[in-house]
């Protein structure tokens, strides 16, 4: 069944308890949806139906917040058998923000003691 507003994804039934979690809104009502990490994951299974550019900038809001837990990502991302393309895509951001921490720093100190 695919509409114009609608595309449907099919998954395996055992990987749909992955990264399920259970939040109340503010009625009360209890609402399942997929943690941080099964989104990312699903972002990535996903990749070609996004720009380039959203896809990024999701993967690098992932890296910035402090409660993504990385373990669980690599965990979720080996059950769906996309473990090793995420390693590559946050070994990539990973050495973006050493390369911009070293940026930073090297003009701070390059500034303070007039190099």
């Amino acid at each position: 069944m695919v509409r114009d507003e609608f595309k449907v994804f099919t998954v395996k039934k055992e990987l749909l308890s992955i990264g399920k979690v259970i939040i109340d809104d503010s009625y009360g009502h209890k609402i399942p949806i997929y943690n941080l990490e099964r989104t990312i994951c699903d972002l990535v299974r996903s990749r070609s139906w996004f720009e380039i550019q959203d896809y990024k900038t999701a993967l690098k809001s992932y890296i910035a917040r402090k409660d993504k837990d990385l373990n669980k990502l690599m965990e979720n991302a080996k059950s769906f058998r996309i473990d090793k393309k995420i390693r590559e895509y946050m070994e990539v951001i990973l050495l973006w923000l050493v390369f911009l921490c070293v940026q930073l720093w090297t003009g701070i100190f390059n500034t303070r003691w007039k190099i």
